[in-house]
């Protein structure tokens, strides 16, 4: 049986959202999160994501690369997740998050201008300030510490990408797209992972057939 997910509403997850430009003081990578929470993208590829992988014409991400652990001494590095453009994952974007991410763009582009030649060019969404791959404890802590001060329920990171799933599914999002989304490698896994919303789906089916032999029976009354 699966073990029960921890997942934030989508009042909460909207407060969440909805606090960005309160929290930019405590931590630059809220960019990160709101990806998270709005694409259902894994950590390790939020991570890796560069602004070359952004369309924004488009509006849809392609994951291209991940920030992973490439050794057994804990030593982090990218690793290229689709060798052509066929196999690489595609994630379509809401406006509100595009109009973040150009914002957090233009900021960027003033970190280089100011550290010229000193900034390394990895040309990645979340960095620090020097443009260097985070850490993904100092990330985990960033979300942690925002949570805390926002006084919404504890989750984990991880539980963003959950909590993006189950909304959607809780808004009759075909499991199918979802599970692109998620790059799960196949539906039964998408299914099996987010059982806890499929009671609900199974009372509004029944609600349906409800409806119908309502409506057959008025218009039997005609």
């Amino acid at each position: 049986m699966p073990k029960k997910l921890r997942v934030w509403t989508a009042d909460e997850m909207m407060l969440f959202l909805d606090a960005s430009q309160r929290v930019l003081n405590l931590t630059r990578h809220f960019i990160g999160f709101s990806i998270s929470a709005q694409t259902g993208m894994r950590m390790g590829e939020v991570l890796g994501l560069r602004w070359s992988d952004i369309d924004f014409e488009g509006k849809r991400i392609f994951i291209r690369q991940t920030l992973s652990k490439i050794d057994e001494d804990s030593v982090y590095g990218f690793v290229d997740e689709g060798k052509t453009d066929a196999a690489l994952r595609v994630v379509y974007v809401p406006d509100a998050l595009l109009s973040n991410l150009r914002a957090h763009h233009e900021h960027i582009l003033r970190e280089r201008a100011v550290l010229a030649d000193e900034y390394l060019q990895y040309d990645l969404v979340v960095c620090t300030k020097n443009g260097n791959w985070v850490h993904p404890n100092n990330f985990r802590r960033a979300f942690k510490v925002t949570v805390e001060q926002l006084g919404l329920p504890k989750i984990r990171l991880h539980d963003l990408r959950h909590t993006h799933a189950t909304f959607l599914l809780a808004n009759k999002v075909n499991p199918k797209i979802i599970q692109e989304r998620l790059g799960h490698k196949n539906v039964t896994v998408t299914l099996n992972t987010y059982s806890h919303v499929l009671p609900s789906m199974q009372l509004e089916a029944a609600g349906t057939f409800d409806e119908l032999f309502k409506s057959s029976d008025h218009s039997g009354d005609q």
